[in-house]
């Protein structure tokens, strides 16, 4: 039995995909067997955005096949994935981060 559709769980999956150390093709067999290849793809499309120069983005997207997203307003919108700045020392300007889990600190 899944879980309850819930935007914040959506969003702390999508900070958990982006975590340093991830597998791209795990995270792809993975979708596979829990159905969730949809959710991924829109999770990942939205992080290339964020991180075009990140190459753990293109690399799950060339292992997740092509499907139709769901209509827009079904799963969060690239903002809900991200912190993001509105005004820094330089003025008003956008900078965006994804966000993930921190590295656990050495002990």
């Amino acid at each position: 039995m899944s879980s309850p559709y819930s935007q914040q769980r959506l969003r702390i999956g999508a900070a958990m995909l982006a975590a340093e150390g991830n597998v791209p093709s795990r995270l792809a067999r993975l979708a596979r067997l829990e159905s969730c290849e949809t959710v991924m793809r829109h999770i990942a499309l939205c992080g290339r955005k964020v991180e075009p120069d990140n190459g753990f983005w293109d690399e799950l997207l060339d292992l997740l096949p092509e499907l139709p997203l769901p209509p827009v307003d079904t799963l969060p919108h690239l903002t809900r994935f991200v912190a993001m700045t509105g005004y820094t020392r330089r003025g008003r300007e956008t900078i965006m981060q994804w966000i993930r889990p921190a590295r656990p600190a050495a002990a």
